[in-house]
């Protein structure tokens, strides 16, 4: 509780600003626009090793954007998390209540993005600082993410240039140092502090397909002190959404990828990646959509195909099993179905995971959410995920070890 009248000073302050600058006579680089974006958020976890987690946290977050002048602007976002009432979760390594199971939003305040940009180029954007990288519209970080979900969120300290001056093409490229985690500033433990790295993005998706969209991307990360994580990779996705006739249409996507080791990784790489979608969705039945799907990350006995710069909570289930691929790679055969009853939103998923290497179960998530925005400016939520472990003896570790977690939330912008 002690941290909250620091939330009010942020609100208050960023409040009183936007109101003296939208009436003052400001020079063009001065004016600009203010954001605030308010998020609570309770989850439970049950992890079946520690004391239950009941995390009761607040996001408070203020955007600053400037006026486009000749080209040039900034943006500044600043966040901070706290804690309401007790802290009865292990925030990842700060808090010290590591007899609780893990509920990963620290208290803290940080600058989640400052940068400078630049669009005086046709069809260009550049942009220089600390910044959300998304090489996919979200929840499709499989590679590049800014892990949104949690309350501290995940921002890339690097340059980025964007080109759309080909028609229906879209490069992106960029050159990353730093990731700062969502871990929190504060928190000391060498496992969850921020990445230093010398890293190469490139992207490009060609959308001149009726039906199809085309991505070709490559990803050289070579990280100073996380060695084991330094790989490369090259890649290749097909998607789309199919009309089969007026009232359905097919959803679809393949993708498939490499990776090496590169830099100073000790392990000697060579592993794939794979994705197959396919559904169907109905528009006009409530949104309604069916999707099977089987996604697998290769594994060679020693380590697991890496992303480690991904939103990694959009996959293989929510209960977050399998954030760092197993050594023996994960094999996910899902089935999604999504719809709306009313105003409310609701997607139900089914996983059944298994090894790449030796074929053995892992065990079954089920995964349920509900969603809705009541207003404009507000937006609810509930989600549930309960992981079932399969007892069988090459199943050990985290894998091996059931878990449920429940979530619900506000957020509010302005």
């Amino acid at each position: 509780m002690a941290a909250t009248p620091r939330i009010v000073g942020l609100i208050g302050a960023a409040l009183a600003f936007s109101a003296q600058a939208q009436t003052a006579d400001l020079p063009d680089w001065a004016q600009g626009t203010w954001n605030l974006d308010l998020r609570y958020r309770y989850e439970h976890v049950d992890d079946n090793l520690n004391r239950n987690a009941n995390a009761s946290t607040l996001r408070a977050g203020v955007t600053y954007t400037s006026a486009d002048v000749k080209g040039w602007s900034i943006l500044a976002d600043f966040e901070h998390v706290s804690a309401i009432g007790a802290e009865k979760y292990n925030d990842g390594g700060s808090n010290g209540k590591t007899q609780y199971a893990v509920v990963a939003d620290p208290e803290g305040t940080e600058i989640n993005q400052a940068y400078v940009q630049f669009t005086g180029l046709p069809g260009t954007t550049l942009r220089y600082g600390r910044q959300v990288m998304l090489h996919r519209p979200y929840p499709g970080n499989r590679y590049v993410g800014s892990v949104a979900w949690r309350q501290n969120m995940q921002s890339i300290d690097g340059f980025e240039i964007e080109n759309r001056s080909i028609e229906d093409l879209t490069f992106k490229g960029g050159y990353i140092y730093n990731v700062n985690r969502i871990f929190g500033e504060e928190n000391k433990l060498p496992n969850r502090s921020d990445f230093d790295l010398d890293g190469l993005l490139a992207q490009a998706v060609y959308t001149g397909f009726s039906g199809m969209k085309v991505e070709g991307y490559a990803y050289d990360l070579d990280f100073t002190k996380a060695v084991d994580l330094s790989t490369r990779t090259f890649g290749l996705r097909v998607a789309g959404n199919w009309p089969l006739n007026e009232a359905a249409n097919l959803i679809y996507a393949f993708e498939g990828a490499r990776q090496k080791d590169t830099g100073s990784n000790p392990n000697d790489l060579s592993l794939s990646y794979w994705l197959v979608d396919l559904g169907f969705g109905l528009p006009q039945w409530n949104g309604f959509s069916l999707k099977l799907s089987r996604e697998w990350l290769q594994g060679d006995g020693v380590v697991g195909f890496r992303t480690p710069l991904a939103t990694l909570h959009g996959y293989q289930g929510w209960t977050d099993k399998f954030l760092a691929t197993p050594a023996a790679g994960v094999r996910d055969t899902y089935v999604t179905a999504r719809g709306k009853l009313g105003p409310v939103a609701l997607l139900l998923a089914y996983h059944d995971f298994k090894s790449d290497d030796g074929g053995f179960a892992y065990g079954q998530e089920w995964n349920l959410m509900a969603t809705a925005k009541p207003t404009d400016r507000l937006s609810v939520g509930l989600k549930f995920a309960s992981y079932q472990a399969d007892g069988n003896p090459s199943n050990t570790g985290g894998t091996a070890v059931d878990a449920t977690k429940f979530w619900a939330w506000m957020q509010f912008s302005l």
